[in-house]
């Protein structure tokens, strides 16, 4: 499910923006929701609690240092205004098992955006890190891509 969401972003993010960033997964968590009510089946017996959700930091890096300012403005711009992408927003993640997927902006510190520059070997660009979070859902048979994931 993790690499089936990358793949969606990079996907969506790529027909809105082109081929100027690389989506890096640095970190992934598993979290237990609480508070959350169980699933509920049609006649009323309970299905069993919700599903655990993942967690997973996200940089989005510049391929070039020419455009890394550019592209760092146009993956802020395209998540500001699609933060959640769902059943209703992007058909296509029925088949992938993912309910829902969210983004949104998750900061790092200087230093720690340096050690994962220099863990990459690569020169540091200005880059934005993202929490994505995936909600596991029941895959459906139908796949559906193209435009209506924008």
């Amino acid at each position: 499910m993790i690499e089936a969401g990358i793949v969606f972003l990079t996907r969506v993010l790529g027909q809105a923006i082109g081929d100027r960033v690389e989506l890096l997964v640095l970190h992934i968590g598993v979290e237990h929701p609480t508070g959350l009510r169980p699933a509920f089946a049609d006649d009323g017996r309970v299905l069993g609690p919700p599903p655990p959700v993942l967690r997973l930091t996200v940089l989005a890096a510049p391929r070039t240092s020419a455009d890394a300012l550019a592209a760092a403005d146009a993956v802020l711009e395209f998540f500001h205004h699609r933060p959640v992408f769902d059943a209703a927003t992007a058909p296509s993640l029925g088949p992938l098992g993912i309910a829902r997927l969210t983004v949104a902006v998750q900061p790092l510190d200087l230093g720690t955006l340096a050690a994962v520059w220099q863990g990459l070997q690569r020169p540091a660009l200005p880059a934005l890190t993202w929490q994505v979070t995936l909600v596991p859902g029941t895959p459906t048979s139908v796949v559906r891509a193209g435009p209506d994931d924008r």
